[in-house]
């Protein structure tokens, strides 16, 4: 590190670089492959381009059809395409924000409540659990 530099020395890597990841264009089946998407469980598919978003969860469900994908849109009209292409989720960060906002208009504490509880500061949590068709419950 040069002198003078504004980052403090450190033995160990940055926490990012500890993590698993891979460098490339997730459009690339060679890339999801090296990835792990055979017997991976999800993926999380937030690309900037709409058109490509839909590539992606068209290749990562025909590499895996079991596959859950949340994906990310920003037009509106993208959505059905994506659901079309297979994806588990669609989220638009603009829907979304919307709404927050407007919650905020109207049930303030309700929001408050909720991110308190997301937060991990309470004891409060809210988990989904599966159960088997057999199950008596």
């Amino acid at each position: 590190m040069p002198t003078g530099s504004a980052r403090p020395a450190s033995s160990s890597p940055p926490r990012w670089r500890r993590a698993p990841y891979l460098i490339g264009n997730a459009a690339s089946e060679q890339v999801l492959r090296r990835a792990g998407i055979d017997h991976a469980r999800g993926l999380v598919c937030a690309v900037d381009s709409d058109a490509e978003n839909v590539y992606i969860t068209l290749i990562a469900h025909s590499l895996n059809p079991s596959l859950a994908i949340v994906s990310r849109v920003s037009e509106a009209a993208s959505a059905e395409r994506l659901t079309h292409a297979s994806a588990s989720s669609v989220v638009s960060p603009y829907i979304t924000s919307g709404r927050r906002m407007a919650l905020l208009a109207v049930r303030p504490h309700v929001v408050d409540f909720l991110e308190f509880t997301r937060a991990g500061s309470s004891d409060f949590r809210i988990e989904e659990i599966r159960f088997d068709a057999r199950s008596r419950l």
